[in-house]
């Protein structure tokens, strides 16, 4: 499945207003109040047609089948969806959200309409599209893969879910979860990582205690290495070697198979993709991300009732999931949760579908903004990421010439909104990207000031005044003019000399 425009009528700050979205990459860009949550929340709202409890005769559909799936809440008691008009000094309706996409090798258009306060939502304009959706879910085999959607707040992972009664018996269950399962509160600003996290840990243990005799194999090998390395005597050369030959074609048939134990592959898929997503984006500077790549993955227990995640980075550091830093953190478990809903729904085949993430870069040292959309597109390259973000450097290396990629950036004059496409940004430097792209001062304006004005009386010898401008900028600067800017400083009163 693949947005590709969405037009939204009356909701929020939005008259009537229509937008697209790129193949590959969308990246959202504005200062505050231009519409970029109100055109997400849209979007998640839109998404959500899937999950209505409709029924239709002689088939199971998704949100039926599970209480904690539904179609999104436009405009209920609590919420303010409706466009208030500062004329009438009333909210306007109809609402109306237009959604158009590729599904399943066709065009898919459907709309969520609610005609006024306190009404619901008319099911006959998601109607088609629901119901083509539902065909695809019951026909569905393991070669067609469900579409992921999932959405991650900017205040995630901060707040953990509430999981239901309901799901902990499923989560709990020896039967496997459903496929429905990699829906769950996908539309929601708290999140699941505890109980993914919770899964793996299981998972982990189990294949350890009970799955892995290898163990013990490896175990009497390395020992016999140990011996023959030391020289054993010559009588018992011969006897050793073959019983290590005999080992090792043992431990070749235990782990053939072990890779078709479905768990093993569960946990495979998720360490593959957080792997994938921490290598070298470069191999030739792979150096320089030595500290963010990792090698392994384990369950290191602390005590009998707790074990955690750890992870053994490049360069030798070893450090629990929940100790991370807050950026690792934060990309850490939307790659977890994304790759944990992938493989509920479609087994280890490669995902496909819609990822929302609202300010991407949040929490993020500045070389990871400049690589987060590419490691998340190499990670998941058949999956459509639709990212807002305040800064400049996530887009910088962003090649947005086709429609594949787009930075759109958001506008609005008063009660007028409207959009713009950025184009030729690729390779652009940090503070043209910043003044010209994103609009907005590369430094303070107050320093700026300072600046002209002291040259400025430079430049007429007024010393005394300019020493004055100069004190005051360095008190703004905490009592001292950096070396840098102090250079930039003299550079410029060349031109006043």
């Amino acid at each position: 499945m693949q947005i590709k425009k969405l037009t939204i009528e009356n909701f929020r700050c939005f008259a009537n207003y229509e937008i697209p979205f790129g193949g590959k990459t969308t990246v959202l860009i504005g200062k505050n109040g231009t519409g970029k949550t109100n055109i997400l929340t849209g979007l998640i709202y839109s998404l959500s047609f899937p999950f209505a409890k409709n029924e239709i005769k002689g088939m199971q559909t998704i949100g039926t089948s599970s209480p904690d799936l539904k179609i999104a809440s436009i405009d209920n008691k609590g919420t303010f969806d409706a466009r208030f008009d500062n004329e009438t000094n009333d909210y306007i309706y109809p609402i109306k959200i237009t959604g158009q996409a590729t599904f399943d090798n066709e065009e898919l258009s459907w709309a969520m309409v609610k005609e006024k306060k306190g009404g619901g939502l008319s099911s006959s304009q998601y109607k088609r599209a629901f119901e083509k959706f539902q065909q695809y879910y019951n026909e569905n085999n393991d070669s067609k893969p469900l579409p992921l959607l999932v959405y991650f707040s900017d205040s995630f992972p901060h707040i953990e879910a509430n999981i239901s009664a309901y799901v902990k018996k499923i989560f709990t269950s020896e039967n496997g979860l459903p496929r429905n399962f990699g829906y769950y509160k996908w539309d929601e600003k708290n999140n699941c990582i505890g109980m993914w996290k919770e899964r793996y840990t299981k998972i982990y243990t189990s294949l350890n205690n009970f799955k892995r005799p290898e163990f013990s194999i490896i175990s009497e090998l390395n020992d016999l290495y140990l011996i023959l390395d030391n020289g054993p005597d010559s009588d018992n050369i011969v006897e050793m070697e073959h019983r290590t030959e005999v080992l090792r074609k043992q431990l070749e048939v235990v782990r053939n198979e072990l890779k078709k134990d479905p768990e093993f592959i569960e946990l495979n898929f998720i360490d593959n993709k957080l792997k994938k997503f921490t290598d070298p984006l470069e191999e030739k500077y792979n150096f320089i991300n030595r500290e963010f790549e990792i090698k392994q993955i384990k369950v290191i227990g602390t005590s009998k009732s707790e074990q955690h995640i750890q992870f053994e980075f490049a360069d030798n550091r070893k450090m629990f999931f929940d100790n991370l830093p807050m950026g690792y953190k934060r990309l850490f478990s939307i790659v977890f949760d994304i790759a944990y809903r992938s493989f509920i729904l479609n087994k280890d085949i490669e995902p496909t579908g819609i990822v929302i993430i609202d300010e991407i870069e949040l929490h993020l040292h500045p070389t990871l903004q400049q690589e987060v959309l590419n490691r998340f597109k190499n990670t998941f390259p058949g999956i459509q990421f639709i990212v807002s973000t305040h800064s400049p450097l996530v887009i910088s290396n962003l090649n947005a010439n086709t429609e594949e990629d787009k930075v759109i950036r958001l506008e609005n004059e008063g009660n007028k909104f409207y959009w713009e496409p950025v184009e030729n940004i690729y390779g652009i430097d940090y503070t043209t990207n910043l003044m010209e792209v994103m609009e907005s001062p590369y430094r303070s304006s107050t320093i700026d000031k300072l600046i002209n004005a002291y040259l400025v009386l430079f430049g007429k010898k007024k010393e005394s005044e300019a020493a004055l401008i100069l004190e005051k900028l360095k008190d703004y600067l905490g009592g001292e003019i950096p070396s840098l800017l102090q250079d930039e400083i003299e550079n410029q009163k060349k031109a006043y000399l």
